[in-house]
């Protein structure tokens, strides 16, 4: 007897082997990546949110602290300008008082020798109190300037701590079990980053 017939078929399209990775059981490998990449995106993503939001925080803090300083230069100079003026003002109209007795016909020396004696009082008194108002102007300028860092410092450190909060609870929600190294790699420098920006000049942490 010979050999039973085979069937066409089954030679074009022969059965895939048994130790194949694409089996219904196991997924392929680009759904394992994709799903990977998910779990780290869920585990960044709270840190991330805390980062994204201290940085919004600072920036808003630095937008209001310019802001400040515009406005107090601008007050500054305005008031400078001021007494600027009113000197100019009064200082005229000293010395038109000043012409007025020394050009007046038939006045005599005595009065004239006052006139200017009175002239050169009231330029010597004009001055001191120009000089004050300059002083007080300059000093509330300081004054100005200082009040928008003391805000602009208090508020930078009020955004680091409420950071911290935050970070502490993105570590207590986690699990830390699943965290995979370059996850924790991502949420170590948005933490380094943030260690920066708190930091002043002098390299000390703002508590």
């Amino acid at each position: 007897m010979g050999n039973p017939p085979q069937d066409p078929k089954a030679e074009k399209n022969p059965a895939p082997p048994a130790s194949s990775s694409t089996t219904p059981e196991s997924p392929p490998p680009a759904a394992e990546a994709a799903a990977g990449g998910g779990r780290r995106r869920d585990q960044i993503e709270p840190f991330e949110k805390a980062y994204n939001t201290y940085l919004q925080r600072r920036q808003k803090l630095w937008h209001e602290y310019q802001q400040d300083t515009s406005d107090a230069y601008r007050t500054y100079a305005e008031a400078v300008n001021g007494v600027g003026l009113g000197s100019l003002r009064r200082h005229e109209e000293a010395y038109r008082k000043y012409l007025e007795t020394a050009h007046k016909p038939g006045e005599s020396a005595e009065i004239k020798q006052q006139a200017h004696r009175d002239y050169t009082r009231a330029l010597e008194e004009e001055w001191g109190a120009s000089s004050l108002k300059h002083f007080d102007a300059y000093r509330d300028h300081v004054g100005a300037l200082r009040k928008a860092w003391e805000e602009y410092d208090k508020g930078c450190s009020e955004a680091y701590q409420q950071y911290l909060r935050e970070l502490r609870e993105a570590w207590q929600a986690g699990d830390l079990k699943t965290i995979e190294a370059h996850s924790l790699s991502a949420i170590s420098q948005s933490q380094l980053a943030v260690a920066y920006y708190a930091s002043d000049a002098s390299g000390h942490y703002r508590q």
